[in-house]
């Protein structure tokens, strides 16, 4: 498990982030994929209109609060894509909110708990 600095560069859905993450010692993991831990948000390619339409609103939401921005984030891992299992934390004001980016979209509604091995 690790934790990061890092600015969001890119959303690709509601649960898939990129991020030019801060390693230390001047060192950068540049365009790391990211994928949020715990939870699944709609998909925005295939399924329904009214789950393509969830989809567009929870990637919405993720770029609106992170994109371009400066975030926490906590990785405990690869997942099977070779994207990293990460919790994010927006840092607004010099200060991590408390409440992660993760929790807020299931809390929201915008995602499911969904929980890996």
């Amino acid at each position: 498990m690790y934790t990061y600095n890092g600015t969001i560069t890119a959303v690709y859905d509601g649960d898939t982030l990129t991020c030019d993450m801060d390693l230390g010692f001047n060192m950068w993991a540049k365009k790391a994929k990211l994928r949020l831990y715990g939870l699944n948000t709609p998909e925005i390619r295939g399924g329904t209109a009214l789950t393509k339409q969830a989809g567009y609103a929870a990637r919405d939401f993720v770029r609106e609060l992170v994109l371009g921005k400066t975030v926490r984030v906590h990785s405990v891992g690869k997942g099977k894509y070779g994207r990293y299992l990460a919790t994010v934390w927006p840092i607004e004001d010099g200060q991590v909110r408390e409440e992660s980016l993760n929790d807020e979209l299931v809390r929201l509604g915008m995602a499911e708990v969904y929980m890996r091995d």
